[in-house]
């Protein structure tokens, strides 16, 4: 091979190396989004929704009078919603984590009150994962709401779920990973359900950050009496926990990062 060849054919590898670096830094965009103010007469913060399906999402389970539908995979729909609560879809906490008004603060008043509604497909649904559509989610926020924030850190605190003495007393689930529980009377069930998704649900129990530290992978099914607000005499959820389900919650402290918007821009329309 000649001289010149091997220049030729030395400059087209590094031009094809440059191209596939250029492509691989690109950021993930979806291929189609729509962003509207909500209409004015919408169902309500109770009918709020702000999902984004991608192959390994857990889809919560919803009522049948729900007035939105989960969104089909690859999709990202997001209904009635503030930009302060689509920052923290696209931008989500840890188990351990605040309410959305106290982990994202700052930015001009209406990021709080002026409410949006989002559809947002991936170019290829068959195969965009959660966490690439949160970060297409991400973008979409910094070029249509020209979005700019930094973060600082805040101690919070709360429990770590974790493995009582004598061993857990869960059932493997069966079916498909579900991130949504069942609430019939004072009980809450699961059929196949993730130790964290367990532990986000006892967050909301307990209005208090809970992470997993059981330990525990894949699903479980269990049910768990809940205690009677109504009784003071009736058992805690904390004994509950450990008699029931052999599981104990231990008070923690945990680092979260918060959102202070520096800027943000009502979106252009589409």
């Amino acid at each position: 091979m000649g001289y010149a060849v091997k220049i030729m054919t030395l400059a087209a590898l590094l031009l094809s190396l440059a191209v596939i670096t250029v492509a691989q830094n690109q950021p993930l965009k979806f291929e189609v989004a729509t962003v509207k103010p909500s209409p004015p007469n919408h169902p309500g913060f109770m009918a709020t929704l702000g999902l984004c399906h991608g192959t390994d999402t857990q889809l919560p389970s919803l009522p049948p009078s729900f007035p939105f539908s989960l969104p089909a995979q690859g999709r990202c729909v997001i209904r009635s919603v503030s930009l302060r609560v689509i920052i923290s879809v696209a931008y989500p906490a840890p188990a351990a984590t605040l309410t959305v008004n106290e982990r994202i603060t700052g930015g001009p008043g209406w990021v709080s009150a002026d409410e949006y509604d989002i559809e947002a497909k991936a170019e290829d649904v068959a195969s965009a994962t959660e966490t690439q559509l949160k970060a297409m989610l991400r973008q979409l926020l910094a070029d249509r709401f020209k979005l700019q924030f930094h973060t600082v850190q805040k101690e919070v605190k709360g429990y770590s779920l974790m493995v009582a003495r004598g061993g857990a007393k869960l059932k493997p689930g069966e079916g498909d990973l579900q991130g949504g529980f069942r609430y019939g009377g004072v009980k809450m069930t699961a059929t196949n359900a993730s130790m964290d998704a367990f532990a986000r649900a006892l967050s909301i129990r307990l209005r208090a950050p809970v992470s997993d530290h059981t330990g525990l992978a894949g699903g479980y099914a269990f049910s768990l009496a809940l205690p009677s607000d109504n009784d003071p005499a009736a058992p805690s959820i904390f004994t509950l926990l450990q008699e029931e389900l052999g599981l104990r919650l231990e008070a923690a402290t945990f680092p979260v990062d918060a959102i202070v918007i520096d800027h943000a821009e009502k979106p252009s329309e589409n």
